[in-house]
């Protein structure tokens, strides 16, 4: 890491533990970043809170919630694989809620232009992986629901 005035290297923490890193975001001044076995939140140089999640990928942050997606559920050692968004306490990294759906046909998807607003994940969505089962337009997740607005001809 470098010190962004002087162009220095300074003493901070490993952003990743072991493998590769599966997003890196920024809000209020605080990075959250997750690798292949941590999520992990700092300040400047000094470590908030680190949370023994795998492989999710930050994607939105809204009144102190930090929301990621990822493959496997992190609040079990099921290995049921699928497509979960988890909304976080952003000061602590806990679960507040998650919505999820397990995968019919073994692929994932992932949510397209996601961005937050009123501590409720908003993100377009048109993919065909989820064959019969797509549905395309504006999905809203809030408080462990789903709401959807289809696409209008």
């Amino acid at each position: 890491m470098l010190n962004a005035t002087d162009g220095k290297k300074v003493n901070a923490p490993a952003l990743s533990s072991l493998g590769q890193g599966f997003g890196l975001l920024e809000a209020n001044g605080v990075v959250y970043y997750c690798s292949d076995t941590q999520l992990t939140a700092i300040r400047g140089t000094a470590v908030l809170w680190k949370q023994k999640y795998s492989n999710a990928a930050t994607i939105a942050f809204s009144q102190e919630t930090l929301f990621v997606v990822t493959m496997f559920p992190l609040e079990s050692a099921s290995k049921t694989f699928g497509t979960y968004f988890y909304a976080l306490d952003a000061s602590t990294g806990k679960i507040k809620w998650h919505w999820g759906e397990k995968s019919s046909n073994g692929t994932s998807w992932g949510p397209g232009y996601p961005t937050s607003l009123d501590g409720k994940l908003y993100f377009f969505f048109s993919d065909d992986s989820r064959g019969a089962n797509s549905a395309y337009g504006l999905w809203i997740l809030h408080d462990g629901k789903r709401d959807f607005y289809p696409l209008q001809d």
